[in-house]
């Protein structure tokens, strides 16, 4: 039993390892696979190793050659966009080079912004020294650019020059406190005694106040010149060329200032001609003096320093010099004057002259240190000081000498009555005199430093002199009663000079508020002839000068003003004056609020002739007194039209001139009637009321006798223009004179009221209804000319006919003028509703037309042509009414109604032009009995048609087509929209034909001979050729 066992576990153990060593190889093998496999894969790496290394040596040079084209990708990018940067530059130096060049005058903004570019240009050229050109373009642009700064240089200095007047006195006057201001007189008269300027002391400090705040800077150059002299300043300064703009800024002002002060009175005086003067005239002349510091001082200087500080704003070193060279020469006269006083022989009565030159030096001296500030400055403020200082010296060396020649009075001659000595009355009376100007403080001390000082001796001598008064008195009343009966009326010679007393009133008479202020003596006056016992004619001053046409128009509201030119040129056609038509009642009620009446008289003077007047008056001579003013207005009213270009024309004159010169010679003299009426004749009439104030008929009849010629100047012209042959273009300035008439009539009745100007209110109104008479009958003139208009000229391609656009564009306008139409028929229709009388004159003109129209429509032999013509006509009459104020006053069925006439006129066109070349498309006629020249094609129902028919018909349709295309490419439809429309209900009718057709009989034609020669045309041809109709194209175009 147990030795099998044995057996059988050997057995099995030996087959253990038997599959063991098999499992062993098989792993062998398996292991000697995987080391070839191995092997080999090393062997292929290896290999692709090689090979990647070969490759990437391959293609370094490639990669550099990429890396290298990539990069100059980028540098031709970045040399790209410089280049578009130095083209731009370039491009705007050319531009900024043309404006230059071009010059500051037209358009100065521009101009500056093309010197601030070229200076940007320098700046990039400067920075980008790589640009191989950017010396020479910079060498370039700065010798532009100096010659720019030249343009502007010369520019400063011709908008300085023309705006650097000289100042009037009278607009110096006026800048005045009321009680500084002269009473009468011309500039240059100022330096005679004859009383001009008010007193020149000042009692207290507080009316110094009161009066310096009433003083206004007056404008030396217009506000809104100021930042265009900035703005050119600017650039000079940052330029470079400082010393020039101050040389061109003194020589401007400089001159000006000076030749103001000469205007005013004032002259260069040195010591030796002082001396060389009579008393009187050197006190005039100091008292002149006195009232020329101020005016220079608080308003030509001070103006002159306002207008310095705002050229050389944000430059104020240069500010000060320029301001400081400009007025040295000026100051250097007004002081040279004060310093020969000072240093002249002293004399008693000098003292108190020379007490007022140096209060007015004191007045000022605050100005001088405002206005003379900064370092260029010194001098002048020295001078000044130094003036003040010697005044001061004088007048305390004058007073001690006055006291020195009292006492030591040689005078021998004793009165023999016993009565006051001359020496006492004349030192008493030079002692009053005295205190009168110590009633405010007194300053001995030099300036700087003030110390008040009262003389003790006031007390005592006051008293003295209330002793002397009431002597005084008591000795005139003693001889009142015989100097009263010795009295005459004083007698005057032609060629004496008289002063006039005038007693100005206070209160308003009308109100009973009655009393006299203070009388003034005012002149002197050159008496020139001698009309009544104690009446004379005297030289008034020169403020009774016909006005400027340029004071006028500073009176009319800004949009009113005309835009450029001088007085006299206003006659010609250069549309100075703004249109003269006003659209609405509200704008002409805002114009009429803008206006202002303009002083014709100096309001100072009113009262002195108002005076003369009631003194002539209460002596029987109103007949004298009408004739004088009559005389002396008359005359300055007319020359006020005349400057202003107003001139006299009779219907002759008009009837020779031509249409253009006369239009323009309307047109001024619509604004010429609202210039007289609003303003000449509002402030002749405002002088007058004031002056014949309290005797109305006389006040009536010397305005009425004054303005009566220049009334009648005006109304002639327009009373020409009424009477002239009419004309349909005459139609509009008759409206715009009519418009005037009615403008200014509520004017012309208040202005020209009473009795002795009944005539001119009448000749006005008359004007106004011929012209609106003459308006009327034009306008039925125009609608007859309209219906019979005898042009044979028909429009060969049958566009809008030249009668057609004239009338439509003549009722537009017109249409521009309701309101003036509407007030015509107002006038001289039965009072039916206006709006329906234009409506029924403008349906008439539209049916005058069209009736014209239908005339000229016969004209032409194509009957399609005659209805294109007509639909063309009539589409533009439609057009027209719906896109203007027409539309409202016609209606919408006037309109629908016509809408359906152009649109049968259309149809016709179509069914005349096209009726024959659809017959050829027709499939009617196309049978024919013959076999032999029939053909079947299957499916069809061409069976039994002729081919030589088919033939035929597009042989006749290929003539026709192209006849219609070359005459009615000729043809003009001038509105877009119905051209096409036109075409499109064409093509609508003939394109689905044609097609049809051939479709149907085409390849009867195709399967022939040449079949091109006869089906010329696809749909595709015939739509492209259809959209040339009616381009107006010319006979060769259509060929083409």
């Amino acid at each position: 039993m147990g030795v099998p066992g044995r057996t059988a576990t050997a057995k099995d153990g030996g087959g253990g390892v038997d599959l063991l060593s098999e499992k062993a190889t098989k792993m062998r093998e398996a292991l000697q696979k995987s080391e070839t496999i191995t092997d080999k894969m090393v062997s292929i790496l290896g290999s692709f190793d090689h090979r990647l290394s070969a490759l990437e040596t391959a293609m370094r040079p490639t990669q550099i050659r990429t890396h290298a084209i990539r990069k100059a990708h980028e540098n031709i990018d970045k040399t790209l966009k410089a280049a578009e940067v130095i083209l731009s530059q370039f491009d705007l130096s050319v531009q900024a080079e043309a404006k230059i060049l071009k010059g500051p005058h037209e358009d100065l903004e521009s101009y500056l912004q093309a010197i601030e570019q070229l200076r940007n240009n320098i700046q990039f050229f400067s920075d980008n020294k790589s640009f191989k050109s950017s010396d020479g373009v910079v060498n370039h642009s700065n010798n532009l650019l100096v010659k720019a700064i030249s343009k502007l240089e010369e520019e400063f200095k011709q908008i300085l020059s023309s705006y650097s007047k000289p100042v009037e006195p009278e607009r110096l006057f006026e800048c005045l406190p009321n009680s500084m201001r002269p009473s009468s007189g011309s500039p240059g008269d100022q330096a005679d005694s004859s009383g001009k300027f008010p007193s020149s002391h000042s009692h207290s400090e507080h009316q110094n106040n009161e009066e310096n705040s009433a003083y206004t800077t007056p404008t030396l150059i217009p506000p809104r010149i100021l930042p265009l002299l900035h703005d050119l300043a600017l650039q000079m300064v940052q330029a470079g060329n400082q010393q020039q703009l101050l040389i061109i800024y003194r020589e401007a002002r400089s001159s000006v200032l000076e030749e103001s002060l000469r205007k005013l009175g004032v002259e260069k005086l040195s010591k030796d001609d002082v001396q060389k003067m009579q008393w009187e005239v050197l006190e005039a002349k100091i008292g002149n003096w006195i009232h020329f510091m101020r005016i220079a001082v608080k308003l030509l200087f001070a103006g002159e320093r306002k207008v310095c500080d705002q050229i050389f704003e944000g430059f104020h070193p240069l500010m000060d010099q320029c301001f400081a060279e400009v007025t040295s020469g000026s100051v250097a006269v007004l002081l040279s004057f004060g310093d020969a006083i000072a240093k002249s022989k002293r004399s008693p009565e000098k003292l108190f002259v020379l007490l007022d030159m140096y209060e007015i030096m004191r007045e000022i001296h605050s100005e001088i240190e405002t206005l003379f500030r900064g370092k260029p400055c010194n001098d002048i403020r020295e001078s000044a000081l130094g003036l003040t200082k010697r005044l001061a010296q004088t007048a305390q060396e004058t007073f001690g000498d006055f006291e020195e020649a009292v006492e030591k009075d040689a005078t021998k001659t004793a009165v023999a009555d016993g009565t006051v000595h001359p020496l006492t009355s004349y030192v008493i009376n030079y002692v009053k005199f005295l205190f009168e100007r110590c009633r405010a403080p007194l300053y001995w001390d030099e300036v700087g430093e003030r110390r008040v000082l009262r003389p003790e001796i006031i007390e005592e001598t006051s008293r003295a002199v209330d002793k002397i008064r009431a002597r005084i008195k008591a000795a005139q009343d003693r001889q009142k009663s015989d100097a009263d009966k010795r009295r005459k009326d004083l007698a005057f010679n032609v060629g004496d000079k008289v002063f006039l007393k005038v007693t100005p009133m206070k209160g308003v008479l009308r109100f009973g508020k009655k009393g006299k202020l203070r009388p003034r003596f005012v002149g002197p006056f050159e008496i020139l002839q001698k009309v009544g016992n104690a009446a004379y004619r005297i030289a008034l001053p020169s403020d009774f000068k016909p006005v400027e046409p340029e004071r006028l128009f500073e009176c009319l509201p800004n949009s009113m003003r005309p835009s450029s030119g001088s007085p006299g040129d206003q006659a010609d056609s250069s549309g100075k004056f703004p249109s003269s038509h006003s659209h609405s009642e509200h704008q002409n009620n805002e114009e009429n609020s803008a206006y202002t009446t303009p002083t014709l008289i100096p309001p100072r003077i009113l009262p002195l002739l108002h005076d003369l007047a009631l003194q002539m008056v209460q002596a029987g001579n109103q007949q004298q007194l009408l004739i004088i003013y009559r005389e002396a207005r008359s005359s300055v009213l007319e020359e006020s039209l005349r400057k202003l270009g107003v001139e006299k024309l009779s219907k002759d004159d008009v009837q020779k001139m031509q249409w253009e010169v006369l239009e323009a010679k309307i047109g001024n003299w619509i604004h010429f009637m609202r210039i007289a009426v609003k303003l000449l004749f509002a402030g002749e009439r405002k002088v007058c009321d004031q002056i014949f104030e309290g005797f109305h008929p006389l006040m009536d009849q010397c305005f009425a006798e004054v303005t009566s010629g220049s009334v009648a100047v005006l109304l002639s012209f327009g009373d020409a223009i009424a009477k002239s042959k009419r004309s349909p273009e005459k139609l509009f300035v008759l409206l715009d004179m009519y418009e005037i008439m009615r403008e200014i009539h509520s004017e012309i009745e208040t202005l020209f009221r009473g009795k002795p100007c009944n005539e001119i209110r009448e000749s006005a109104l008359g004007l106004t209804k011929r012209l609106a008479q003459t308006a009327q009958e034009t306008f039925g003139d125009f609608e007859e000319a309209v219906e019979k208009d005898a042009t044979k000229t028909a429009v060969a391609d049958g566009t809008v006919h030249p009668l057609t656009s004239y009338v439509i564009n003549y009722v537009k306008f017109l249409f521009d003028y309701q309101s003036t139409l509407k007030q015509l028929f107002r006038e001289f229709e039965n009072g039916d509703d206006s709006n329906s009388q234009l409506a029924a004159v403008t349906m008439r003109i539209m049916q005058a037309l069209q009736t014209n129209l239908d005339g000229k429509s016969k004209q032409y032999k194509d009957s399609s042509l005659t209805h294109l013509f007509l639909m063309n006509n009539i589409h533009y009459m439609v057009r027209s009414v719906r896109r203007s104020e027409a539309k409202d006053l016609l209606g919408d069925d006037w309109v629908q109604r016509h809408r359906r006439v152009v649109q049968q006129h259309a149809n016709q066109y179509k069914r005349i032009a096209w009726a024959k070349i659809l017959q050829c498309l027709s499939v009617q006629g196309l049978t024919s009995s013959g076999g032999g020249s029939t053909a079947s094609i299957d499916g069809g129902n061409s069976s039994g048609v002729s081919r030589a028919i088919i033939k035929d018909r597009l042989k006749t349709f290929n003539i026709q087509f192209e006849e219609l295309h070359q005459r009615q490419s000729q043809w003009t439809v001038p509105d877009s929209e119905l051209r096409e429309s036109l075409r499109l209900a064409v093509a609508e009718v003939l394109l689905p034909a044609y097609r049809s057709f051939i479709k149907r009989f085409g390849p009867l034609v195709e399967n022939g001979k040449t079949p091109q020669k006869y089906i010329r045309y696809n749909p595709e041809d015939l739509e492209h050729m259809l959209g040339e109709f009616f381009e107006g194209k010319t006979l060769n175009d259509s060929k083409r």
